[in-house]
């Protein structure tokens, strides 16, 4: 479990985040939504150790990985070298490969590929590492629908083999929704809403975070 307690952030004299705090359990999917300029990635980077802050993190964060909003690939490197250059354990980079849809292209050179495909080398190098935590910025944004759906479940099946907690960031209700149980919205540098999902269907949640996102 990871206890974000009192959290506070500042850029120069302006107060980013104010006061947050959150509770991550171990097999949860937090899903922060806000508009922007809330403070969503501010939230990310302090949990990376990016960035300072005043208040507690608690818990291991000690190995986390981060998924950011732009593909960080090596271009010179092909697709499975990029992902080997933070692990070494080829069987669990087999997997990967294989459950983000990556095998065909696994020795092409990341410059030869496209947008889509380079944020599944993210997530894949992300995973791979068996992190304390993991951290994923707008990660979806460059898949088609289709994609989107596959590897929304292929997500869901590591984090059962490999549990570890996630917080993801994203603008799109539905992506939340179809990978998160805990969804948390930011506004004035503050969390104005946190909700851990029981039986709620997807509808339910939409029309839940929709009206309170149409609002602020």
């Amino acid at each position: 479990m990871i206890e974000i307690k009192n959290l506070c952030v500042k850029y120069n004299d302006k107060m980013v985040l104010n006061n947050i705090n959150l509770t991550i359990e171990d097999n949860e999917i937090v899903c922060i939504f806000g508009p922007s300029g809330a403070g969503k990635t501010t939230l990310l980077k302090a949990l990376a150790g990016l960035k300072d802050y005043d208040g507690e993190i608690i818990g291991d964060i000690k190995r986390p990985a981060y998924i950011f909003q732009e593909p960080r690939v090596i271009e010179s490197l092909s697709v499975i070298d990029n992902i080997k250059l933070v692990s070494n354990d080829n069987k669990r980079i087999d997997e990967l490969i294989n459950k983000l849809e990556l095998l065909d292209i696994k020795d092409k050179y990341c410059k030869l590929i496209s947008g889509g495909e380079k944020e599944r080398v993210n997530i894949a190098r992300a995973f791979s590492i068996n992190p304390s935590i993991i951290l994923m910025d707008e990660a979806f944004n460059s898949l088609d629908i289709g994609l989107k759906y596959r590897i929304y479940n292929e997500i869901k099946d590591i984090l059962q083999e490999n549990p570890s907690p996630m917080v993801m960031v994203t603008h799109d209700i539905m992506d939340g929704i179809n990978l998160a149980n805990h969804f948390a919205i930011l506004n004035d540098n503050k969390i104005i809403f946190d909700f851990k999902r029981k039986n709620e269907s997807n509808e339910e949640m939409y029309n839940q975070i929709f009206n309170i996102l149409k609002q602020i």
